[in-house]
């Protein structure tokens, strides 16, 4: 599911013929950046709020929140909190 951003991303610069790169420059975004958002290694609503408007699809911004919820799920069932234990 987390290849799905990435996957819109890339189809809409395949529609418009342009690179990732290119796509960095006309946002004013640094690339390497713009990559590490769109391949959800650093979470930036911003970046995705350009995006959406750049690309005209409002969905992606549903897309990502739902992502970022998911990953949240994910991180808290892999490290559940701690439970002290209480002397009576």
């Amino acid at each position: 599911m987390h290849s799905t951003l990435k996957e819109i991303i890339r189809q809409e610069c395949k529609k418009r013929g342009i690179t990732l790169y290119r796509l960095a420059k006309e946002l004013g975004i640094d690339y390497s950046y713009l990559f590490a958002v769109v391949s959800l290694l650093k979470v930036s609503r911003p970046v995705i709020f350009k995006l959406a408007e750049y690309f005209h699809a409002p969905d992606l911004l549903f897309e990502y929140e739902k992502i970022l919820r998911s990953k949240s799920v994910e991180n808290k069932a892999k490290n559940p909190p701690k439970i002290k234990e209480v002397e009576p």
